[in-house]
């Protein structure tokens, strides 16, 4: 494995230092090449040469003679490739208004570099009153060696949008990154629908960096990054959405905000047991928001995610979708523990010996508590041993402060003979062919203002009976009741009178021994029937709770209480109203639960003090 550096403060002072000295080394190098100065007449088209000055003489406009040292000059207007292709070595855009270059679908721009590599491919730098727009329907494509190939720079102040529809490809030897949108003050807007592929086989590991710039970067396409460095996106202010397909052999390190938005699929395709590296670097804010999350077969520690905001659905998927791997999940401040995991755990069981090789595993880094009611385990490919079996799935480093909060709110996947096992540090899938008891079915469906549980079993042997389980609102199990065995293949039911808005249950099986199993966790959600309002949420300072009558019209009576994620409780109140006040203001940003106890029920819901 090769030794690299990590992008600090030098490697960005080195990145703008190449930058200013590519802009200044521009009118040398054009001087020596045929330079093409858009004078803005006509209709815009690329193609016309009555909207261009050339000096010295060349062909009648850029890229059509078969040369590659032609360089273009935009100082305003708008200018429009409709169709062909054409290849030069460099184009500028420094406007004093504004200027746009528009690459129609079919079309093809080249930059193909010149004779340094001390310059930039396509520069942009607007006045701070200007704007310039790049909209690729078509294709643009940069080959050759620069300090950057595409660099969106710019007076503070100044607005700068780029839009990719078609095909933006770099496969460059950048000694700067590949991809740059760095200049302080500068509005970014970069969107991407097509395809981009950027590939920096130069000097500095970087190929997107945004460590100034006020930019937003939405995509919705599909983005493939790689380069023989090892940051895939540096950057500190810019904030990315993604929804489409982001893929990349190297890590993120910035303290940008990534959110994976739902149908995004981020992939840390190139982190191996071999590597170092964590997929993300502490700094990063990463908000998973529906998206997936994959990283590379064999992968042993390849995400380490500081800084994670939320995780609120979505999925999580070590090795990715077709293979084995370990994904470490941590947070640091803001975040504090436990991280609570939402959404799809999707793990692959091919085999029981190392975790990584023969099956996926969920890790929580030293120091960090996972909280897992409400996520869901995806079982896959699971196999069948010869004896009974352990397997790890979701476990902590063992260290103080560890552990595996809550219970999952179900389990798919697994094959007669498998069950779950939860400690206070891993949960377990466990293979065991001689259980006394083996169970069919176990479902809970709300009836009328209650729950029913319902289950079955096959067979039955040393079998005492069952504990029905509820879990309360600090995360415990209560034994609701005890149902007697039967003794054989038998239909169980029992009746939940008062069930909580959401309520998890499960089933504890007795031998007769005295040795136990857990059943795996079912869920009833009946808040859409609970008529509760918190508005505003999210919330700077006050929330206003909005509670229905009871049955007889009358307010309720009721218990206000807020915990923050490590479970601890931050305020208790009662309330004889059915309208409510609870200020948040002397909390810290972050995300809470409200529970609210009312005429026998239970609310619970999500508040976030931003």
């Amino acid at each position: 494995m090769k030794k690299v550096s990590t992008l600090n403060d030098k490697t960005i002072v080195k990145s703008c230092v190449l930058t200013l000295l590519a802009f200044g080394l521009l009118v040398g190098i054009t001087n020596a090449q045929t330079s093409y100065t858009w004078k803005g007449t006509g209709k815009g088209d690329w193609a016309n040469s009555k909207n261009w000055t050339s000096k010295p003489t060349g062909g009648t406009f850029p890229g059509d003679n078969g040369s590659v040292t032609d360089t273009v000059i935009i100082s305003s207007g708008s200018v429009v490739l409709t169709s062909g292709s054409y290849s030069i070595a460099q184009m500028v855009m420094y406007p004093s208004v504004s200027a746009s270059l528009i690459i129609a679908s079919g079309a093809a721009l080249n930059v193909v570099g010149g004779s340094s590599a001390a310059y930039v491919g396509v520069q942009i730098s607007p006045s701070a009153t200007a704007s310039d727009t790049i909209v690729n329907n078509g294709t643009l494509s940069f080959t050759g060696s620069y300090s950057q190939a595409l660099s969106l720079g710019g007076k503070s102040g100044s607005n700068q949008v780029f839009t990719n529809t078609g095909t933006l490809k770099i496969n460059a030897a950048c000694s700067g990154p590949a991809f740059n949108f760095n200049s302080s003050g500068v509005n970014y807007a970069i969107n991407n629908s097509g395809n981009i592929n950027i590939n920096n086989t130069g000097a500095l590991q970087t190929t997107l960096s945004s460590n100034n710039g006020n930019a937003t970067f939405t995509n919705t396409g599909s983005i493939n990054l790689s380069g023989t460095g090892r940051v895939a996106f540096g950057g500190l202010t810019s904030v990315f959405n993604n929804s489409g397909s982001f893929i990349t052999d190297m890590d993120f390190n910035c303290k940008g905000t990534f959110n994976n938005l739902p149908n995004g699929v981020l992939s840390f395709t190139g982190l191996s047991t071999a590597s170092t590296y964590n997929a993300m670097q502490a700094t990063v804010v990463f908000n998973n928001q529906g998206g997936t999350i994959s990283t590379a077969p064999g992968s042993k520690s390849a995400i380490g995610m500081g800084g994670i905001n939320t995780f609120t659905a979505g999925t999580i998927s070590p090795g990715g979708s077709n293979g084995i791997g370990v994904m470490t999940i941590s947070a640091v401040a803001p975040v504090t523990s436990p991280l609570t995991l939402n959404g799809t755990l999707r793990i692959q069981v091919n085999g029981d010996k190392v975790a990584g090789t023969d099956f996926d595993k969920v890790s929580a880094a030293k120091n960090q508590a996972l909280n897992i009611n409400g996520a869901i385990l995806d079982v896959t490919g699971i196999f069948t041993p010869t004896k009974v079996d352990t397997i790890s799935v979701i476990g902590t480093s063992g260290t103080t402060g560890d552990s595996i909060m809550g219970t999952l709110s179900s389990v798919i996947g697994l094959t007669q003979g498998w069950s779950v096992y939860y400690t206070s540090k891993e949960v377990k899938l466990v293979y065991n062919p001689t259980l006394p008891v083996k169970l069919i079915n176990f479902k809970a469906t709300p009836l009328n203002g209650m729950n029913r549980l319902l289950w079955q079993t096959a067979n039955e042997t040393n079998n005492k009976g069952f504990y029905i389980q509820r879990q309360t609102i600090n995360g415990a199990w209560n034994n609701l009741c005890f149902v007697t065995a039967k003794g054989s293949a038998s239909n169980y039911s029992f009746e939940d009178n008062a069930p909580m808005a959401i309520s998890y249950y499960r089933l504890q099986q007795v031998d007769r021994d005295g040795n136990d199993h857990f059943s795996q966790v079912v869920c009833v959600n009946n808040s859409k029937n609970y008529k509760i309002t918190i508005a505003p949420n999210p919330t700077t300072d006050k929330v206003h709770i909005s509670l229905p009558s009871n049955s007889n019209g009358a307010n309720q009576v009721a218990t206000i209480m807020v915990y923050d994620f490590s479970g601890k409780q931050l305020l208790s109140k009662q309330a004889g109203s059915n309208s409510l006040e609870v200020d948040f203001s002397t909390f810290v940003k972050g995300t809470y639960i409200v529970k609210i106890v009312a005429d026998n029920n239970i609310y619970s819901e999500k508040v976030v003090r931003k």
